[in-house]
């Protein structure tokens, strides 16, 4: 992350991927692509292995704590091989959430 962004220079806009399972690591993650110059972060949903689901309350609460660390935006990555599902209903709750909405 730290060469590509360095590179560039800010003369392109990143995307960088913080994904982890862990909110707290997550969100460091997230806080350490902000400070070197990423545009957005992708992030998919918690994910605890293939037969352990996540309630959407868990799933809100994992964007809203980085959503809370940083001032970029995020994008959702609904990706299904990660056993999350991402409900469309809770996509819809999220996007109207103003901590949780594009900057």
């Amino acid at each position: 992350m730290y060469t590509v962004l360095e590179h560039v220079a800010g003369r392109v806009t990143v995307i960088v991927t913080t994904t982890h399972f862990a909110t707290r690591v997550y969100a460091e993650r997230s806080r350490r692509a902000q400070v070197a110059g990423a545009a957005m972060v992708m992030v998919m949903p918690p994910y605890h292995g293939a037969t352990i689901r996540v309630p959407d309350l868990g799933i809100y609460d994992f964007f809203r704590a980085v959503s809370d660390a940083i001032s970029i935006p995020i994008m959702i990555q609904d990706a299904p091989v990660a056993g999350t599902p991402l409900p469309p209903a809770l996509l819809a709750c999220m996007s109207n959430t103003p901590a949780l909405r594009q900057r």
